[in-house]
Order: structure tokens, then sequence, then C-alpha cells
């Protein structure tokens, strides 16, 4: 634990490290809380918060308050407050002392995620800094970030944070002490139409409107799990938290409740979280059977049974066919018109991946386009070489995906009478 205690009155006991580092302490971690910028074409640089950071002639700096955990994240308050005799506000000024903020933060690496404006509405990290970096011209920006005095909101934070300022539970109550996985990340959209082919576009709408991600810009996933419950599919990078891309809305299996849907370029894998069209919710627990909340799964390419049986071809007995993970050199490659062909590259599911690694792949599409009672997702490589289309089962998990070039896609949407959601997949 860090060195001097700041507060240990929740289930987080926040201290500070030799290095004057704010450190919250839960489960046995010890997590520097740190602001890192992740957005595309963001500097990539942290910053560790400090007690009295900001700090100046009329005031004392940001001085942490309380921490505590709520709806499955860590909450972090912090107050400024003035020096009474050197503080004079301007009204000119964006807010007035003492003011407080409000960050939300990941519980397994502390990383910052989010913060709550002074509306009482959560905003995503990334959004927070896209306000800073405009504040720079409009001060107004600052504003909303902090609830300060001038606004007598004081009494609005204590009731909403109660729990984290006045917590009811204790770190040395119980390391086991659980939280409610439900998170709130948008608003319901009373003016949604469902489509009546059961089609949705990540351009068009939803029955709810997103508030907590920014389509094209990562974010911190710190409860997702697999089918089978393994946090992250088992993956342990240290970058796989809070590298999450958010790519909008989809229906992916037709039951007419969307997912949010995010790539991961650590981990290599995809993930769907099914948000409750009544609440705005996400249930982080929602990952076995008959749930939509979970790393979708990997699945095996089906020619590559075709090609055991024929030697590493399809049943034509020419076309190479795909070869499985951990094949053999020897089984791997085949010769064609003496052109050396490695089979694995041709298997989907490492495609799949090797897309998702380097951040290739943008989701756009889903629907049942040949009505055969199986829907499918589509999705465009950034780099516009294919478009991949993704088969997916009843529960939202992915039975394959093939991909198609451009006229393909074409070819197949036509074929199926689906002309016209094309311009929404190119």
């Amino acid at each position: 634990m860090g060195t001097s205690t700041i507060e240990s009155n929740g289930l987080i006991t926040l201290t500070t490290d030799s290095n004057g580092y704010i450190i919250a302490n839960y489960n046995g971690l010890e997590l520097p809380i740190h602001l890192k910028d992740t957005r595309t074409g963001g500097t990539g640089q942290s910053t560790y918060l400090t007690s009295g950071i900001g700090n100046y002639s009329g005031a004392y700096g940001w001085t942490p308050v309380a921490a505590d955990v709520l709806d499955g994240v860590g909450i972090y308050i912090a107050i400024n407050n003035p020096i009474t005799e050197y503080y004079s506000y301007s009204e000119g000024f964006p807010y007035k002392l003492p003011a407080y903020y409000v960050y939300t933060f990941s519980l397994e690496s502390g990383q910052i995620t989010g913060s709550y404006l002074d509306t009482g509405e959560f905003e995503d990290i990334n959004k927070v800094l896209d306000r800073v970096d405009r504040a720079a011209t409009y001060d107004f920006e600052y504003d909303i970030l902090y609830w300060g005095a001038e606004e007598n909101i004081e009494n609005k934070l204590k009731s909403q944070f109660s729990e984290i300022l006045s917590p009811t539970s204790t770190s040395s109550d119980s390391s086991s002490s659980s939280s409610s996985t439900e998170v709130q990340v948008a608003d319901v959209n009373s003016s949604y139409s469902a489509d009546s082919y059961g089609f949705s576009s990540v351009s068009g709408s939803a029955p709810v409107t997103i508030t907590a991600y920014t389509i094209g810009q990562e974010t911190t996933l710190d409860s997702i799990k697999d089918y089978d419950g393994s946090l992250h599919a088992g993956d342990n990078l240290a970058a796989t938290a809070s590298s999450y891309k958010y790519q909008g809305m989809l229906d992916v299996n037709g039951d007419g409740v969307f997912a949010a849907i995010f790539t991961n370029k650590s981990s290599k894998r995809w993930v769907t979280a099914k948000v409750d069209s009544t609440t705005g919710q996400i249930d982080f627990d929602d990952n076995g059977a008959g749930g939509g909340t979970r790393v979708v799964g990997i699945y095996e390419d089906p020619l590559i049974a075709e090609g055991e049986l024929y030697g590493g071809f399809l049943s034509d007995g020419t076309t190479p066919a795909p070869a499985n993970f951990g094949v053999s050199d020897a089984d791997r490659y085949v010769v064609v018109n003496g052109e050396r062909i490695d089979r694995l590259a041709l298997n989907s599911q490492v495609r799949f991946q090797n897309d998702l690694e380097i951040d290739n792949l943008v989701a756009k599409h889903a629907g049942d386009y040949d009505s055969d009672g199986v829907h499918e997702v589509y999705w465009k490589t950034a780099d516009g070489s294919a478009y991949l289309r993704s088969l997916m089962h009843a529960d939202g998990n992915i039975r394959y995906a093939n991909y198609q070039s451009e006229s393909q896609m074409r070819e197949y949407l036509a074929a199926n009478g689906d002309l016209s959601v094309i311009s929404d997949i190119v």
C-alpha cells in the first residue's frame, strides 16, 4: 500500500506513493490513477494524478476527496478550495471555487475512463479531452467539466454520489463484495422506428443513443468476458483493457436488441455488448448462454475439413484449401502452377484476426440478407481492399466469416434483392 493514506472510508483506500502519485488500493491491487490520451491522432502520453495539482496563489489545487466503486468502475472525486485571502472570482472565468470534478477509472489499471459532467451525465474520456482541446478557444467548455460554486450544485453532487462520499461498505468489510456490472452507456431514443426487414446500420437509427463511447475512439472495458467467463477472453496484455475501439451499434442476431460493437487490436478479438433498450445499460455479466455481451468466439473455417480430405485442396483438386492453426510447415504450403501458396493465410479466421491486429476493420451493417434465418454482419476493411461477412449464431456469437471483393459483395446483395443497403456498406 502507498506511503501515506488519504482516505479509507469505502471499498477503495486512497494513498500516495513515494512519487506523490495518488494510488487507489482495491482488492489487493495498487492502481495509480492516471490519464492517457488514446484518441486517434492523440499524444499517447500518460499523466499521473498528484494531490494539489493546479495550485496557485488563490487556490490549493485539486485535492482528493473520496474514491469508491460504482456500477463496476472506480469513482474518484477531487475538490479545489480557494485560499480566501487571495481568491477572487471573475464572471468571465468558467467556474467558481470551491469546485469539484468526478472521474471514473479502471479497477484493473487505474486509467481514467471518463468524467461526470456538472449536468450529472457521464462522458467518455475521449470526448472530455476533445472538450478540453476546444476550451483553449472557448472557455465555457471547461465549465461543464467542473461542479462549480457559481451554480450552487454542491448539494446535487453530494446527492448523486452519496455512496462515494459516505459509503456504507468499506475495504475491510470483504474483498469479495461485488458491485453491479450494469453500466449506463446510453439514452433511450424515443423516435426510433425498427427497420421492416430487420436491417441495422452503424450510420442509422437505434433504440438507444450511445453517450459513453465515440465511434472510432478507444475506451476501457474492465469487465468484458468471453462465453466461458474469462476476462478479455484470457488475454492479459497490459494494453488490452484500454484498447476497445467503439465501432457503433448493430443488431447482430436479429432479435431487435442492438449491441455496441468494439474491436481490439491488442487481443485481436471483437466484442458485442448488448444495450438494454429501456434502460440504456450494458450488463457485463450477460456473457453466457442466452447472453449478448461478450468477447466474440473464434470459429474454425469450414473449408479446413475439406482440405484435410483432399490433400490440402478443395474437392475440385486444384483450389488450395485453408489450413488450421498449428499446421506443420509440410502441410501448410502447396504449390500451384509453380507458385507456393500459404494455406494458413487462406483461413478466414486468421485473416480476420490479422485485420483486427492492424485496426483494419470497420463495422457497417447487419441483417438476414438471404432470408435463411441466419443474421450476418458486414465489415469493410479500412484500406478498402475487401469486405468481411460474418454469419452469427442466434445468441450473437459467430458461426463463420468470409471475405468478399466489392464486386462479390454487390453481386450477393443484388441477387437477394438488397441493393438498397449497399450504400451503407461501401
